[in-house]
């Protein structure tokens, strides 16, 4: 066992029986580079990562590799889950030298970290271009010994190349108004593949934030072909096989075009945001499957993710079982027939399309579900005794089941909305679980920090959150209070959000991913765009912008347009690297509007006694097809009226509920229920249309 023995990081935990002399990330690796006069060789990666897997097995493994490795270097090996501000400025490095990145990523650096080499995945043979591993360490080591000088000088002009272009690619101006979105989308346009759905050609990543911000492109201004493009992909991704057709639950991305292939690791990031996504396609459309895309996502979220005491969502399944990508996934027509019989074997080959000669490796085929069943009962048959075979007889990916903030807060965001628009309380309480985990473990009350990862309950200590963690988690709870109106939420973003504006940005308004007080790297970085998750810059502009239209704070509203400033840069040239700040900027351009539900003291007691006499009853209420905002066999109230309205980034203040004193929004203020019924006030800047207490009114209000 090396120093990796004792982390918390499962990724690290992978490591640790590795003859490689593997240390953490940390000073003591820096001081022993030093005192031996070495390079660092750094190794990022994370648990789920296949590629992370095969590079570990080829080299990492290997003891003739291991010696190489451990007397010419010392080894650095990094979850880039935990501490993604090390993977982006060694990222940023390795596109800058390279010209791509991905991981594992290997960079060589200085014993003060200064990188001066670095690639991504090498082979231990020499291939397709690429030197072996083993020859690479040999060249390193020699540029060490032979050519210092220009070795450091190297990693000096890098460092300064890379810290001068964050803040002059943060810095860029220009807010994006009316205009600029409607060219984004027109860029979009231009590279859908209305073919295939989604944007360019292979791997395709799931466009998440892309759709959030055209689907409220479309509840702002009309536009069809908004509206066309997102169903369109969304409906490509549920049918392909990066979607699980048995279990449910998205992979990270296809290999191919037509969303056939996937690589098959799942992460909960993109499965809580596609989540949230369906379910806002749901709403503005009706689109079936896009509501059973909403159950099946959560319901697998639950069942695979789900950490059990604590609560909350671990972060990732693996690509690979017993060493084999996709092999819990994958299935040929003989399989089927032997689990299902030979005339549901062969209809189930059909549907699912599994062809004889395999559309993945191996003569195995991914199952997809091109179109809809002629037989509902049958598919469902078949589909569940599909599942349960195979999680009674294959191995099942291994989990990493660390917890990480940002991507709970987004997992908290989606199940609040999920469990109120489809009538599952169960959801909602998810959520309110997940939240409480993140205040209880994450969150240091008294020092005003939050942690971004967690494992066992127990927060990792040297994994400082950075700014998508507050920022996401801030989101979270937002909409877990426009939910469930309980106080808490409200009160617990604020204060992360006070954190956000008085450690993460300048004088001038620009945005770090790190905090001003977190440990000092090779530069600060600043990335203001959208990758697989909203950037911290984007995310943070989001919660900012709600948290200002419930308390009419004009410092967090000015903060949120700062944060946009580099969303109007990209929107005409790369719009695809700014969905969620564009999605963002189309709920600022729509107001926000605001709305205030005041319940009258009808409501109030009503709601008491309900509480009362129906407790435990929410968590029969399961209404799978019911329209939006609305109970079974009830008359949507008007608080599930306004959470089912489109409007871009809609903010909703609601009256506590019975019991809860905690402090509340100032859009509640002034703002009394009309003869004791409940009312609902619709605002953009706190000011305010007549009050309504009838639904129809309300309905068109926010139309």
């Amino acid at each position: 066992m090396n120093r990796l023995a004792t982390a918390t990081s499962p990724y690290l935990l992978q490591h640790a029986e590795n003859p490689v002399d593997w240390y953490p990330w940390g000073e003591e690796a820096f001081e022993e580079a030093r005192r031996r006069d070495v390079p660092l060789l750094i190794s990022i990666g994370y648990a789920a990562c296949h590629w992370c897997h095969v590079m570990a097995h080829e080299s990492f493994e290997d003891p003739e590799t291991a010696a190489l490795m451990n007397e010419q270097f010392v080894c650095v090996k990094v979850d880039r889950e935990e501490r993604p501000d090390v993977d982006a400025v060694y990222m940023a490095a390795t596109q800058t030298m390279t010209g791509g990145g991905g991981w594992p990523m290997t960079v060589f650096a200085t014993p003060e970290g200064k990188p001066f080499q670095a690639g991504t995945y090498y082979p231990p043979v020499a291939r397709h271009g690429l030197p072996s591993f083993r020859q690479l360490l040999v060249a390193v080591g020699r540029a060490w010994g032979d050519i210092r000088e220009d070795v450091l000088r190297a990693g000096d002009g890098l460092v300064a190349e890379l810290e001068h272009n964050a803040r002059v690619v943060a810095r860029a101006e220009g807010v994006p108004g009316a205009e600029v979105l409607g060219a984004a989308v027109g860029v979009l346009l231009r590279e859908f593949d209305a073919e295939r759905g989604g944007f360019g050609g292979a791997p395709k990543f799931p466009p998440s934030m892309t759709v959030e911000h055209l689907l409220r492109h479309h509840a702002r201004t009309g536009e069809p072909a908004a509206l066309a493009m997102a169903q369109a992909t969304c409906v490509a991704m549920a049918r392909g096989g990066i979607y699980d057709q048995l279990g449910g639950g998205f992979a990270r991305y296809a290999v191919d075009a037509e969303w056939v292939v996937p690589h098959f690791e799942k992460m909960l990031y993109d499965n809580a945001l596609l989540l949230r996504v369906y379910l806002h396609l749901w709403r503005a459309t009706g689109d079936e499957l896009a509501l059973r895309v909403v159950h099946e996502t959560a319901d697998w979220m639950l069942r695979e993710l789900w950490l059990v005491p604590d609560g909350g969502f671990a972060s990732s399944l693996d690509a690979d079982t017993d060493g084999v990508e996709g092999k819990f996934y994958a299935w040929d027509a003989a399989q089927l027939v032997e689990v299902l019989g030979e005339e549901d074997g062969a209809w189930a080959a059909s549907l699912f399309a599994v062809t004889p000669e395999g559309t993945f490796e191996h003569g195995l085929s991914v199952l997809q579900l091109l179109q809809d069943p002629d037989d509902v009962d049958r598919h469902q048959r078949v589909r569940t005794r599909l599942f349960d075979v195979r999680r009674e007889q294959r191995t099942a990916p291994g989990r990493d089941d660390k917890a990480v903030a940002a991507w709970n807060g987004l997992a908290i965001a989606a199940f609040a909305e999920a469990g109120a628009l489809v009538g599952r309380p169960e959801l909602v309480h998810a959520a309110r679980q997940t939240a409480d985990m993140l205040e209880r473990v994450h969150w240091d009350g008294k020092a005003k920090r939050l942690t971004r990862t967690s494992r066992d309950g127990v927060a990792g200590q040297q994994n400082p959150g950075v700014l998508e963690d507050y920022a996401d988690v801030a989101e979270g709870l937002l909409a877990l209070y426009a939910v469930t109106g309980e106080t808490r939420w409200y009160r617990f973003a604020g204060e992360l959000l006070d954190v956000v504006l008085e450690e993460f940005r300048d004088e001038t308004g620009l945005f770090f991913d790190t905090a001003s007080d977190s440990e000092a790297l090779i530069f600060r970085p600043a990335d203001p765009t959208d990758n697989a998750t909203p950037g911290g810059t984007s995310a943070a502009a989001g919660a900012l912008l709600t948290y200002a239209a419930l308390t009419g704070s004009g410092r967090h509203r000015e903060a949120a347009e700062q944060a946009l400033r580099f969303t109007g840069a990209l929107a005409e040239r790369a719009p695809r690297f700014a969905g969620w700040g564009l999605a963002v900027a189309e709920a600022l351009e729509d107001g926000p509007r605001e709305v205030a539900i005041v319940a009258g003291e009808k409501e109030a007691e009503k709601e008491l006694e309900k509480e009362l006499e129906k407790e435990g009853e929410k968590e029969a209420a399961k209404a799978s097809g019911e329209e939006a905002g609305k109970e079974p066999g009830k008359e949507p109230t008007l608080h599930q009226a306004a959470l089912a309205s489109t409007a871009p980034g809609l903010v909703i203040a609601v009256t506590p509920p019975p019991g809860d004193t905690g402090p509340t929004p100032e859009l509640l203020s002034g703002r009394p229920a009309i003869d004791g019924e409940p009312t609902a006030y619709v605002c953009r800047g706190f000011v305010c249309q007549a009050p309504t207490t009838e639904l129809s009114v309300l309905s068109s209000e926010l139309a």
